[in-house]
């Protein structure tokens, strides 16, 4: 079927999706997926609309199953998700992007209609399908596209539109993406500058409280009386997400830092030291795994530390955070490579309902989580561990961050093993030292549903010289010397 506008000057919704309830003001207009289930408002003024552009790129093409994309870009704070955020799947990948930059698509994952993307090249703008605003009559007018772009890649069938202009590859002229930056600076200037008592000269310095005096300061309840600190040589990012606040500094000492929640997660200097004994206690302990789960992880490292055995098949990444995967794709390329792997499949949705639709399904499954706060502590329960059992094939490992470490948390580890022993018939406590964890320690739970399997000792291995290529911390007698416990936390943990 096909709709036509006789009257460009006034709203046309016609009957072009399940819901039917869009509408448009005079600066204000809805955008729809095809079930009803998301539903966005966005700017239509003039000043907030930033490009209306056709696409003919490749990737464009595929994300679209169709021959180009046609595409308006808007800043985010001009966007409203008015029903059905909890509904948006994401997907993000940088491989088949031109330009380099990591793409992160936002579908409903009911119908799977592409609301938008953002790219990590231009922060706080979303790329905006034009074909799913209500109002067919913006499509013509306020949503016209000014330009094509990778022109060189339209099918030879279609002709260049009419009064637009033509681009190789990515425009950022014209009313385009370059030309913002000035705009969104302004906006938040003016918006946010008699709050926060800046002048406009600093609002391009990103501060955040847990950084003072050129070092960053971990102070938390999780390790009272003592701090982890870091000299700070630039803060790279900052945002909230939608479950927890996201730092990216660069220090003087440990590379790039990811801070979530005021929390360390990784730096580049140590973060193998984790990556790899969570993943190969693991993947070592099991004959041959062939399908691998991570929960959590979205890094990249433990991915990327999974497709080093090559008998791995598939190795799925689930992640509650959108925000976490794209900027480490951005920040983060040496852990991040992990998703650039064929076998590597990404999901970003809750642990625990995923694992409800998975039963006999996996050989491993890593938890990677932050600590047992916010949204990573129901992961350190036992309902998440029954989860975990039911989800595992026979003969099944997991590991899983372990409640930091014996010299904090002692009373915490013990409750955790308990908890494992009530699940899984083999459970044993392992850890390593890693400098910019508190007490320069975490450890892990090991769980396996085979009660005979010797955890403390590696089922497979592999050649020194594989070792040496493979890994910078993890080897055949680490392995077993991660399980040797002093006599105070062996004793408790009894």
């Amino acid at each position: 079927m096909t709709a036509s506008i006789t009257k460009k000057s006034t709203t046309y919704i016609p009957l072009a999706g399940y819901s039917n309830d869009g509408w448009s003001k005079e600066d204000e207009a809805t955008a729809t997926c095809i079930c009803g289930a998301v539903q966005l408002a966005f700017s239509t003024q003039d000043q907030d609309l930033v490009k209306n552009f056709i696409c003919h790129c490749t990737d464009c093409r595929k994300i679209t199953a169709s021959m180009f994309a046609s595409n308006f870009t808007v800043a985010d704070v001009h966007v409203k998700h008015l029903r059905g955020q909890d509904n948006l799947k994401a997907f993000s990948q940088s491989r088949t992007i031109a330009t380099g930059n990591t793409i992160t698509n936002y579908f409903c994952s009911t119908c799977g209609t592409l609301m938008y993307r953002a790219s990590s090249g231009f922060p706080g703008l979303l790329f905006m399908r034009i074909g799913t605003v209500d109002d067919f009559n913006l499509h013509e007018t306020k949503l016209k596209p000014h330009v094509e772009q990778f022109v060189d890649d339209r099918v030879g069938w279609l002709l260049p539109v009419g009064g637009v202009k033509q681009v190789k590859g990515m425009s950022t002229s014209s009313k385009g993406l370059n030309d913002y930056v000035p705009k969104l600076k302004l906006y938040f200037h003016q918006r946010f500058s008699s709050v926060l008592r800046l002048p406009f000269s600093t609002m391009s310095e990103i501060v955040h409280p847990t950084i003072k005096d050129g070092w960053f300061r971990e102070i938390s309840d999780m390790w009272p009386g003592q701090a982890m600190t870091l000299k700070v040589e630039k803060v790279i990012h900052h945002e909230k997400s939608k479950y927890q606040d996201v730092l990216i500094f660069k220090s003087t000492d440990y590379g790039m830092v990811l801070v979530l929640d005021n929390v360390i997660q990784c730096t580049e200097r140590d973060e193998f030291a984790y990556q790899e004994m969570i993943t190969h206690l693991a993947m070592n302990s099991h004959p041959s795994p062939k399908r691998v789960l991570v929960i959590g992880g979205g890094d990249g490292g433990v991915l990327r530390e999974v497709v080093k055995h090559e008998c791995v098949e598939e190795a799925i990444l689930c992640d509650i955070d959108e925000a976490v995967i794209r900027l480490s794709k951005q920040y983060l390329p040496g852990m991040s490579v992990g998703f650039d792997h064929p076998k590597v499949k990404t999901h970003i949705g809750d642990g625990f309902k995923f694992l409800n639709d998975y039963k006999n399904a996996f050989d491993v499954i890593i938890t990677d989580s932050s600590d047992p706060e916010g949204p990573a502590e129901s992961l350190f329960q036992k309902p998440y561990f029954e989860l975990l059992h039911g989800a595992l094939r026979e003969g099944g490992v997991i590991t899983t961050q372990g409640s930091e470490n014996q010299w904090l948390h002692l009373p915490l580890i013990t409750k955790l093993k308990k908890d494992c022993k009530e699940v899984f018939p083999n459970v044993e406590y392992a850890y390593t030292t890693i400098p910019t964890y508190p007490s320069g320690q975490i450890g892990f739970m090991v769980c396996c549903k085979d009660a005979t399997r010797n955890l403390k000792s590696p089922l497979r291995s592999w050649t020194s010289e594989e070792e040496s290529k493979l890994c910078k911390y993890y080897n055949a007698d680490i392995h077993k010397a991660s399980f040797v416990l002093p006599t105070f936390a062996r004793e408790a943990l009894q």
